[in-house]
């Protein structure tokens, strides 16, 4: 590689697609996705109520498996309907950043992630995956009861 060439890799740059406020309603959705390798979602001052968050890809409740986990606590799930990206139990405003790969492509799509709570000092990682080919075209976040009611979600892509 010649000097101040820049390498594939180097060519790579996040792209704001979209924004969902989340001030009402049980639900998220991104879609009309494509063009993309991978896709970075922030949850920025989410509030929610005290119940789990779960992704979705493309309509579609079957072929995840999932864990989370919360200092000490793990839990592994599979045969899931969704990606438990949020627990209950936990009432407060959360932030967090949850990277999908292989968004486009014939392999199983992969998510993780960390979300934050400053105010009650926690930390929750998520691992999980969608075991399918088909590319993602749109993802969901639904609370299992109740309403968003402050705070935004945001998209972003890599294209490839």
């Amino acid at each position: 590689m010649a000097t101040g060439s820049v390498s594939a890799i180097d060519q790579d740059t996040w792209q704001l697609i979209q924004t969902n406020t989340t001030t009402s309603g049980s639900t998220s959705t991104f879609s009309g996705l494509s063009g993309y390798k991978k896709y970075m979602v922030a949850f920025e001052n989410i509030s929610k109520p005290a119940v789990n968050i779960v992704l979705t890809f493309n309509g579609n409740t079957s072929n995840y498996f999932g864990g989370t986990s919360l200092k000490f606590a793990a839990e592994y799930q599979t045969t899931i309907s969704g990606i438990k990206v949020a627990w209950s139990g936990i009432n407060s405003t959360l932030h967090g950043l949850y990277l999908i790969e292989n968004v486009n492509n014939g392999a199983p799509k992969t998510v993780k992630g960390e979300l934050t709570n400053a105010e009650d000092n926690w930390i929750q990682e998520i691992r999980g995956g969608w075991l399918t080919t088909d590319p993602i075209t749109s993802m969901t976040f639904t609370l299992s009861s109740g309403s968003f009611s402050a705070g935004a979600m945001k998209l972003y892509g890599i294209a490839g």
